[in-house]
């Protein structure tokens, strides 16, 4: 009976530890994406300073949580999110808003695939 009791809130442990994990990284996520389309945003209305202020706090999330994201992400993953990040941030002191835009779309597009590979599917259990 002790192995089975055990054995219940082992995989309770695991369960919950795994979905709090995908829903801090689809948050992070979020935060990222968020700030980027900002970043955006504020490129076509020529706000670089309100810009340049985003895309540091992105950066700033990013500096927070990497180093537990290197754990939990894979290293290319991590490596492609920490690079569209510098870019976004090296292209807003330029106040080329082409260049601005195209990078902040690239941010939004690495931070959604990294949410959809902590998302919960049966497909990803098995």
């Amino acid at each position: 009976m002790k192995r089975e009791v055990c054995a219940a809130l082992l995989l309770t442990v695991v369960i919950t530890g795994t979905v709090v994990n995908a829903v801090f990284i689809r948050s992070l996520s979020d935060q990222i994406a968020a700030c980027s389309e900002t970043v955006r945003r504020y490129a076509l209305s020529d706000e670089w300073e309100s810009a340049a202020s985003c895309a540091e706090t992105a950066l700033q999330i990013w500096k927070k949580h990497e180093k537990y994201l290197t754990v939990v992400l894979p290293k290319l993953t991590t490596d492609e999110a920490e690079r569209v990040l510098f870019e976004l941030y090296r292209e807003v002191s330029t106040r080329k808003a082409p260049d601005v835009i195209w990078d902040a779309g690239r941010v939004q597009a690495v931070f959604s695939d990294i949410a959809a590979l902590e998302e919960l599917r049966i497909e990803s259990i098995l």
